[in-house]
């Protein structure tokens, strides 16, 4: 992400099909590092275990401007 983006709030969400229901709830965020360059590479998780009833997901990034 740009680190010097203040005026665009990035959201993730996640859905057990590509056609949703989307949601922001099940996506955890797991680690930001600073690139150096005015970036940074941020890695988000399922909050959710994966199993035999759980073996999709699907995600994808929205943008908001504030």
């Amino acid at each position: 992400r740009n680190l010097a983006a203040d005026d665009v709030l990035l959201f993730v969400e996640s859905a057990p099909d590509p056609i949703g229901p989307w949601s922001k709830f099940d996506i955890v965020l797991h680690s930001e590092s600073n690139n150096g360059d005015g970036t940074s590479t941020v890695v988000y998780r399922s909050g959710n275990p994966f199993g035999k009833d759980n073996l999709r997901l699907f995600c994808r990034v929205t943008a908001e401007t504030r």
